[in-house]
Formats: C-alpha cells, sequence, structure tokens
C-alpha cells in the first residue's frame, strides 16, 4: 500500500503557511485541511454537534478541543495524506492528533515557518483582501494592490487587522506553540524550519527541496 502522510504546517499569523500548504496540498495531491472550513463540513455531516460549532464560530470564538479533534477524525476517513494548515494550534490537540494519525497508519511531519513578530505586524497591517471573492493578495504585492484581479472591486483591510489585536493574537500563538513543538520534538516528529521572509516561490523551492529528502515532495 502507498504511505500515507499528514503534514501540520505551523507558523504565525503573516508567515505565509496558509499559502504554502495550498501549493503544496495541489503539488502533492494531498487533501487540504484548514479549521475553519473543515468544522463547517464537519457539521454539515453531524447535526449534534452543528449547533455548538456555528455557535463559536459566529461568535469568532474557538471552538472547544474534543469537537475540533471530532471534525479531524472526520478528515481521516477519508484515508488521503493530509496537509493541515495552522492545526494543532496547542499542546493538546497536537497528543491528540498524532494519536489519530497513528490509528489511521500515517506518518507525521511538522513544517514550521519562522518569522519575528516585527515581521509579521508589518505584514498583517498591509493585508487587504477582496469582500467579494475573498482573493488576498501576498506580502509584498498587498502594500501596492488596491483593486481585485479578480472581480475588480476595491480591495479592504480585515476589521481585525488592527496593531492590538494582531499583537494579541501573536502572544497567544506563543504561548501556546512553544510547549506543543516541544512535544513534538519528545514524539520524535520530524520538524522541518524554514525562514518565512523570503517571497512565497523562495519559500516553497526550500520546502520542496526539504521535504524531497524525506522522500516525498
Amino acid at each position: 500500500t502507498m504511505e500515507k502522510f499528514l503534514i501540520l504546517i505551523m507558523g504565525p499569523q503573516g508567515s505565509g503557511k496558509g499559502t504554502q500548504s495550498k501549493i503544496l496540498a495541489e503539488k502533492l495531491g494531498y487533501v487540504y485541511a484548514e479549521m475553519g472550513p473543515t468544522l463547517k463540513e464537519y457539521a454539515k455531516q453531524n447535526s449534534n454537534d452543528s449547533g455548538i460549532i456555528n455557535k463559536y464560530q459566529n461568535k469568532g470564538k474557538l471552538v472547544p478541543d474534543k469537537i475540533v479533534m471530532r471534525a479531524i477524525k472526520y478528515k481521516f476517513e477519508g484515508a488521503k495524506s493530509i496537509i493541515f494548515d495552522g492545526v494543532p494550534r496547542n499542546k493538546v490537540q497536537a497528543a491528540k492528533i498524532i494519536e489519530i494519525a497513528y490509528e489511521y497508519n500515517f506518518k507525521v511531519i511538522a513544517i514550521n515557518i519562522e518569522l519575528t513578530d516585527h515581521e509579521a505586524l508589518k505584514r498583517l497591517l498591509a493585508r487587504r483582501l477582496c469582500p467579494i471573492d475573498g482573493y488576498e493578495p501576498p506580502y509584498p504585492a498587498s502594500l501596492k494592490k488596491k483593486l481585485c484581479p479578480k472581480c475588480g472591486a476595491k480591495l479592504i483591510r480585515r476589521s481585525d487587522d488592527k496593531e492590538s489585536v494582531i499583537k494579541e493574537r501573536l502572544k497567544e500563538y506563543h504561548k501556546k506553540t512553544e510547549p506543543m513543538m516541544k512535544y513534538l520534538r519528545e514524539k520524535k516528529i520530524m520538524i522541518i524550519s524554514l525562514d518565512g521572509r523570503p517571497s512565497v516561490v523562495a519559500v516553497n523551492k526550500k520546502l520542496t527541496q526539504k521535504l524531497s529528502r524525506t522522500g516525498i515532495a
């Protein structure tokens, strides 16, 4: 049988982990899983949890861990290699995800895209998106682009991309990530660390090179 992989892509907000996850999923033909949409998809399948999921998501709050885990387990049932974008968020989730991955015979690799808070802040303050189709130009194009190339709408800032909110999100990220990374190392999970500062293309090239040494890409 084909080996199945679970790739966990982590990094602070603004590190480009979403962009890299999508490019990689397409390149490798893996299932791309982001927490928000995964929860929505799972809620459609599971009426018991859907009310709770909707309640938390509508308030912009994090869905409780045990429901997140049920949604993640649901993703594994498809049994194709998976890329998780921005999950796990903490040590508890990491432990559970690895347990599920092993239960389904997946090999786990973690990718950590590193970015200083200073750089993350600069990028997130420059972030713009299309209110119509969600198009988001990558940094540094985001500094110059005013209109959406797809539909011509004026690009806007996300309401939560304020300096105080971003700083709070980064603080929260560090608080939870450090113990999580330590846990992954203890579990002997391979961690590939990358500098998130170069361009999307450059980071992707580096990532692909490092992954090919593991026999994946």
